[in-house]
């Protein structure tokens, strides 16, 4: 007798080459230049794959912006998320004279908060990545760019069980939590992001955030004392007129170069 079918459909071949660069994403490590991680988000990337191409390396926050607000159909360019992303995108030329969003950088954040996650038919249309970047910058201990050698330094004469969070400077598309232990002094754990499930993962735990694992996960991670950035958000992002890109240097003294887990 022939076999019986299956009780479910196949996946299409695009939806299977979609599930395969997720993979790619979440299993690589960074490496500088273009690696397999930051082709296999960009590939499925809907604003600088369609707008621009995977040959440009930079463009202007103004083009990056435009593409942005066309991919995702969202109504304003001056929320406090987009406040938040042009923050975290601007970062890798904060200390150049040219404020340009680079294509590492966006990979980076793809990586970090992506797929897009777009809901042009709500109302108003939403964006899954913009919101998973806001949560986490509006999370008091998530410390986006600090190094390891930084956080040793912050951490280093505060009580056991302080932590915070930061991004991981060599595993791609993670985070990572610095924390005070009473034998080993400040130890760094990496934190899995799993675009799939668009959750994080440590220690076989599974949290839908930072903030969901300050509150369910701090005490079996013995987190129990968060160490806040010295400025909050408002004044870390600054005011969404500036066109200039004067806010990037607040409060960033010690917020270095992604060089460590």
């Amino acid at each position: 007798p022939s076999p019986s079918p299956s009780p479910s459909p196949s996946p299409c071949a695009v939806s299977i080459a979609d599930r395969l660069r997720e993979a790619e994403a979440e299993c690589a490590r960074w490496d500088v230049g273009r690696s397999i991680a930051l082709d296999a988000w960009l590939h499925m990337d809907e604003v600088w794959c369609t707008s621009f191409g995977l040959e440009v390396q930079s463009v202007s926050w103004a083009e990056f912006e435009s593409a942005f607000i066309r991919a995702t159909a969202l109504p304003s360019s001056r929320s406090r998320p987009m406040r938040y992303l042009r923050f975290l995108a601007l970062q890798s030329s904060r200390h150049s004279a040219r404020k340009e969003v680079s294509i590492k950088r966006w990979g980076q954040l793809l990586g970090w908060f992506g797929p897009l996650d777009i809901s042009a038919h709500s109302a108003p249309p939403s964006c899954g990545f913009l919101s998973r970047l806001s949560a986490a910058m509006e999370c008091e201990c998530f410390h986006y760019d600090m190094s390891s050698d930084f956080a040793d330094e912050l951490l280093r004469n505060r009580p056991v069980g302080s932590f915070l969070f930061r991004f991981s400077g060599r595993s791609f598309g993670h985070f990572c939590v610095s924390k005070v232990c009473a034998r080993r002094g400040v130890v760094h754990h990496l934190v899995k992001y799993c675009p799939r499930s668009r959750t994080l993962r440590l220690d076989r735990l599974s949290f839908s955030s930072l903030a969901d694992m300050c509150g369910g996960g701090g005490p079996a991670l013995a987190l129990h004392l968060a160490c806040p950035r010295t400025s909050d958000v408002d004044s870390v992002v600054g005011a969404a007129s500036d066109d200039d890109g004067d806010e990037l240097e607040n409060d960033l003294s010690g917020y270095l170069a992604l060089n460590a887990l």
